[in-house]
């Protein structure tokens, strides 16, 4: 897996999540660990739910 997914969410969805490259809950992971990396220096989050962010991550790969 990537650590950091390029590209704009259609051509995510286009080129890895439609083609079983990769799944919604790996992207959501790594964009929860680029958040991890880069927080402390751009302190834009106030609050994060990363559990809730894979639970519907998860979600989004049952639909596919």
């Amino acid at each position: 897996m990537r650590a950091y997914f390029e590209g704009t969410q259609h051509q995510i969805n286009a080129t890895g999540l439609q083609r079983g490259h990769f799944s919604s809950r790996e992207v959501t992971q790594a964009y929860l660990d680029r958040i991890e990396a880069l927080e402390p220096a751009i302190q834009a989050s106030i609050t994060l739910t990363p559990d809730v962010a894979l639970q519907q991550g998860e979600a989004a790969d049952r639909k596919l």
